[in-house]
């Protein structure tokens, strides 16, 4: 299953203020690295239907929509109506920074990305199909998913 959207409300994880009143997320990986974003509580049912319409013995990956972290933080931006941007850090000052509220969840998020940058999101088994290959969600998906950020939940 994707990155939880409900991650980006809790303090370690969210895009941070900066001094001149911009914010910055900061995670340990490209700026041109996609990831996965879901919303459980909207998405769950759709992986259902999903993987009734996919039929008996296909796997399918939990995720509202693929985005790069700039392209998050572009859309999170023009919703809240801030500057924000991405900033790519290493391994060790993310799990530093989150660490302070939360250790357990820097190592986990840390290690997840760097699993992606090896393997991809789908460990690289090409046979994992996507909510949107069944025509299920649309790009406007992640757009909500950053407006209810924006409003807290």
């Amino acid at each position: 299953m994707g990155c939880y959207m409900s991650n980006f409300l809790n303090r370690a994880l969210s895009p941070k203020r900066e001094p001149d009143g911009s914010f910055v997320m900061a995670l340990p990986h490209s700026p041109d690295t996609a990831g996965p974003y879901v919303d459980p509580p909207s998405d769950i049912g759709k992986f259902l239907e999903a993987l009734e319409k996919l039929g008996g013995g296909k796997k399918l990956f939990g995720v509202g929509d693929m985005r790069t972290c700039a392209e998050f933080m572009r859309v999170w931006s023009e919703t809240v109506g801030v500057k924000g941007r991405f900033k790519e850090i290493t391994r060790e000052e993310f799990i530093a920074e989150v660490a302070k509220v939360n250790e357990g969840l820097a190592r986990e998020v840390a290690d997840s990305r760097g699993f992606n940058a090896e393997f991809g999101w789908n460990g690289g088994k090409g046979d994992v199909f996507m909510p949107k290959d069944v025509s299920l969600f649309s790009p406007k998906s992640f757009i909500f998913m950053a407006v209810a950020i924006s409003r807290g939940g």
